[in-house]
C-alpha cells in the first residue's frame, strides 16, 4: 500500500467514523512526500482506511479545513471514455437575475498542459493530437448544442507569477482555437460563441499536485436567458457550484474573460 500522510475527511454528514469505516464515499488521503490527493474509496489506494491514525487525522482536518471540505467531492462521469469527462449541470445568474446553465468538461486525468507551455497538451507524457481531443464524438455533439463555450487557461504556482498569468491567457486562446477549428462543422448552422477565460496561477498548495493544477477544462453554456451577462453568471456559478471540487476559482489569482 502506498505511504499516505495521515489526513482524511468525510462529508459533514458522515461524522467521525471509526477507522474501520474510513473508506466510505468521499474520503481522501494525502500521499506522503508528494502532497497528491488520493481518493481512498477508489482503486488507487486500497485498504487506506486500515490505518488507525486516520480517525485522529479526520478530527484534525475538520478543525483546520472545516466540515464541508472534501477534495474528492462529486465525481466526474465519462463522456468520451479516455478523453473527456463531464460534471452535472449547474446554474448561475447575473446581477439582473438572468441565468445560464453550465457544464464543465475536463480531459481525462492522463492529460495536462506541458509544464511552461501554452501550446502542448500532453497525454500520459506524450503530445496529444488536438484533432482527437476536440473531435471526440460526444464532446463535439455537446459543443454544437451549446450556446457558448469557454476555454479555461490555468497554471500551477511553479515559476514567476507574471509569466504564469501570460501562459494562462495563451492556454485559453489555444483551447478557443481548437474549438473554433471544429465548430464550423456543427450541423444546422448552430455555432456557439467562444470565450477565453484566464484564471492565472493556482495558489501554492501542498494538497494539489502541479499536474492537477494544469488540467485542461472547458465550460459550455447550454440553456440561457436572452441577454445574460456571461462573465457575471459564470463567475457566480463557479463560486457556488458543488459539482466539481477540482475547479475552485478562489484558489486562482485572476478571472479575465475575452470574447472571440
Amino acid at each position: 500500500m502506498r505511504l499516505i500522510l495521515t489526513s482524511i475527511i468525510f462529508c459533514a454528514t458522515a461524522g467521525l467514523l471509526s477507522a474501520a469505516n474510513a473508506q466510505g464515499s468521499g474520503s481522501y488521503g494525502i500521499e506522503y512526500g508528494t502532497g497528491r490527493v488520493i481518493c481512498t474509496d477508489d482503486a488507487d489506494a486500497p485498504a487506506a482506511g486500515e490505518d488507525e491514525s486516520y480517525a485522529r487525522a479526520r478530527a484534525w482536518d475538520r478543525r483546520v479545513f472545516g466540515p464541508d471540505y472534501n477534495p474528492c467531492g462529486p465525481e466526474l462521469t465519462d463522456l468520451d471514455p479516455g478523453t473527456w469527462k463531464q460534471t452535472a449541470p449547474f446554474k448561475g445568474a447575473d446581477e439582473t437575475g438572468k441565468f445560464a446553465e453550465f457544464r464543465i468538461y475536463v480531459l481525462h486525468d492522463t492529460f495536462s498542459w506541458r509544464s511552461g507551455s501554452s501550446q502542448d497538451i500532453m497525454n500520459d507524457g506524450e503530445p496529444a493530437d488536438p484533432a482527437d481531443i476536440f473531435n471526440a464524438p460526444n464532446f463535439f455533439s455537446r459543443l454544437c448544442s451549446a450556446n457558448a463555450a469557454f476555454g479555461l487557461g490555468s497554471a500551477s504556482s511553479d515559476g514567476d507569477r507574471a509569466a504564469n498569468r501570460q501562459i494562462t491567457t495563451r492556454r485559453a486562446a489555444t483551447i478557443v482555437s481548437g474549438l473554433d477549428s471544429v465548430r464550423s462543422a456543427c450541423p444546422d448552422g448552430r455555432i456557439p460563441i467562444l470565450f477565453g477565460v484566464s484564471l492565472g496561477e493556482h495558489e501554492d498548495s501542498t494538497t494539489v499536485s502541479p499536474e492537477d493544477q494544469r488540467r485542461v477544462m472547458i465550460i459550455a453554456a447550454d440553456e440561457i436567458t436572452l441577454g445574460v451577462n456571461f462573465e457575471s453568471a459564470l463567475r457566480q456559478s463557479l463560486r457556488d457550484q458543488d459539482v466539481f471540487n477540482g475547479l475552485d476559482i478562489d484558489r486562482y489569482d485572476i478571472f479575465d474573460i475575452v470574447s472571440y
